[in-house]
């Protein structure tokens, strides 16, 4: 019996060593995802229709890696590729993907070569017809023939035109005296419609027209109450306390994500204008909200005169996933945000 236990003992002794190293293995991974920063590199330039721009993005580097490229030169296509990397193998497009984005645009160039060598041909067993041997007199002998022959038939065909307008004549005369009777029988019939009636009618057709003006306006008057309880509800609902403060406890708290997200290395130059004078001043009105934080990385140049988008930077930031998690977990739990989005699904 003790023999039977100890081997028990140890068989749970090393389940137990299993199970609490694989627990371990996943709680060290989860601390790596939440407290290992995700750190992003992005840099480049842009003049006009000259493009270059390269970003990266690295996890506990040599782990994971992702790269993104970028160019376009004026008068050229545009080059863009990705990869991402775990250690120094690529995962992702693998290599057979690549293979068949390379095979495709050879196999359209290879069949656009057969079509055309099929079609040379066609072009070549083109036959001629040599009007060298062609005898013009037995042609026009046998055309004065058969102009001979139509003609013979054409006559016999064709009847005498005395009787065709005799008989035309009769036929004619025939029709006018009918529709000579018909007329008179008809004007014999029709009776003459007095003025009351005529103005009864009038006054009826203006009726029906009143009518359906008045219609159109009680439609339009019924959708512009329905647009205006729409536009009162949703007033009301944004302008009360509870939602206001929803609104306001979301605004700070995606702040506070985009102050966290921001490059904090490096720095950038954006020349930015528009063509309506007024989209700048929003731009730089956006621009001055956010000074503060990245004014002393980002530089903004307004142009209020021409309209233009160029910019060259060197830029590094790190996002902590952790930070965004407590972010959110800030907003779950309050009530009025709770309450506030269940009301916008509602709505929406």
């Amino acid at each position: 019996m003790t023999g039977v236990l100890t081997v028990i003992l140890t068989v749970l002794k090393v389940v137990g060593i299993v199970l609490a190293v694989i627990l371990g293995l996943l709680l060290v991974l989860i601390l790596l995802i939440l407290f290992a920063p995700i750190k992003y590199e992005v840099k480049g330039y842009k003049a006009g229709e000259d493009i270059d721009a390269l970003a990266k993005v690295r996890w506990l580097t040599p782990l994971l890696r992702a790269d993104v490229v970028y160019k376009k030169k004026p008068g050229e296509d545009a080059y863009f590729d990705y990869w991402v990397k775990v250690f120094w193998k690529k995962v992702y497009p693998t290599e057979d993907e690549e293979e068949e984005e390379t095979e495709e645009p050879s196999a359209e160039k290879k069949t656009g070569k057969k079509k055309k060598e099929d079609a040379k041909p066609a072009i070549e067993t083109k036959e001629t017809t040599d009007y060298s041997k062609w005898d013009l007199k037995e042609e026009k002998d046998e055309l004065s023939e058969y102009l001979d022959e139509t003609g013979d038939r054409e006559k016999t065909a064709i009847p005498d035109k005395s009787d065709k307008t005799s008989k035309s004549a009769d036929s004619e005369k025939y029709t006018d005296h009918d529709t000579a009777d018909d007329t008179d029988t008809e004007s014999g019939k029709k009776e003459k419609v007095p003025l009351k009636d005529k103005i009864s009618q009038a006054i009826a057709r203006i009726k029906e027209k009143l009518t359906a003006i008045k219609e159109k306006i009680l439609s339009l008057k019924k959708d512009g109450e329905a647009r205006y309880k729409w536009v009162k509800e949703r007033k009301d609902f944004l302008t009360k306390d509870e939602n206001i403060a929803a609104i306001s406890k979301i605004l700070n708290e995606v702040l506070k994500i985009l102050i966290h997200c921001a490059p904090r290395k490096g720095g950038a130059v954006i020349d930015l204008g528009f063509e309506d004078a007024s989209a700048t001043g929003k731009a730089v009105g956006a621009y001055s909200f956010l000074y503060p934080h990245i004014g002393k990385v980002i530089v903004l140049n307004a142009d209020f005169e021409k309209s233009v988008m160029d910019a060259k930077g060197d830029l590094e930031g790190r996002i902590v996933v952790f930070f965004i998690l407590c972010r959110a977990a800030v907003l779950g739990l309050d009530k009025n945000v709770r309450r506030f989005i269940k009301e916008v699904q509602r709505y929406v």
